[in-house]
């Protein structure tokens, strides 16, 4: 498999697990998973601050 082919592989992974959607297309294997869950747990974190932020600067 060509390497933009992997890389591109990679990148969807990232978006689909980063944004919680959670499509199952592709999984993680070994000690991925552990990567995989700490990039969840950032990606519900990081949009949850987004939306707070966005609220407390449109309610000011």
């Amino acid at each position: 498999m060509p390497w933009y082919i992997r890389l591109y592989n990679c990148f969807y992974f990232s978006v689909v697990t980063f944004s919680a959607l959670g499509y199952g297309d592709i999984k993680p294997m070994g000690g991925f998973k552990v990567a995989a869950i700490i990039e969840c747990v950032l990606g519900i974190t990081i949009v949850a601050l987004f939306v707070v932020t966005l609220s407390r600067v449109w309610l000011s």
